[in-house]
């Protein structure tokens, strides 16, 4: 039950989060009270999914590779269901999810709304297995395109960096101050 990803849906004030994907089940949708922190299961979704954004208009979005050979897909995901219906498939994507025993999983997704684009940060790490971090933008709109921006050129002074060991927060313009979420957590 380990949360992997959270977003903020702004249409109805809603905080969403995934919860781990193992080999013996896929994980939950599930919501988070912002005055408390408790995070409710909603419903079990139908794909191995890690990542998680919403646009502006509420449509939930999950991103996750099925197993570690195979390409990333984005899903439209839907709320009550738990339904993923497939949007692209994102080549050289690894997507990390399943079973957090042996390594971490810290692939990331967010939402701009200057833009109307996804940026997912794929990554699949464990302690014996580290598979490129590659950024992807995804254009949304009636025709969706993606883009791999490639992996970080990134280097700690000092320390050696192997590929796949950078996990970067993503942060996208929000709308206005009035819109943001309000709560105790």
């Amino acid at each position: 039950d380990k949360v992997t990803n959270m977003a903020f849906d702004y249409t109805t004030g809603t905080m969403y989060a995934l919860t781990l994907s193992t080999s013996q089940s896929n994980g939950y949708l599930a919501t988070v009270d912002l005055d408390t922190g408790v995070v409710t299961k909603l419903v079990q979704v139908d794909k191995k999914v890690s990542a998680l954004a919403v646009d502006k208009d509420g449509v939930l979005y999950a991103a996750g590779s099925e197993t570690i050979s195979a390409d990333g897909c984005l899903y439209t995901l839907d709320p009550f269901t738990g339904t993923c219906t497939l949007v692209l498939t994102l080549e050289e994507a690894r997507i990390g999810t399943g079973d957090n025993v042996y390594g971490k999983y810290c692939p990331q997704m967010t939402y701009d709304h200057t833009t109307n684009r996804l940026y997912l940060n794929a990554t699949y790490y464990m302690s014996n297995l580290h598979l490129p971090v590659n950024f992807y933008m995804i254009q949304l709109g009636e025709e969706i395109s993606y883009v791999n921006l490639g992996q970080p050129a990134l280097k700690r002074e000092g320390v050696s960096t192997k590929i796949g060991d950078m996990y970067l927060g993503l942060l996208c313009a929000v709308p206005e101050a009035d819109e943001l979420p309000v709560g105790k957590v």
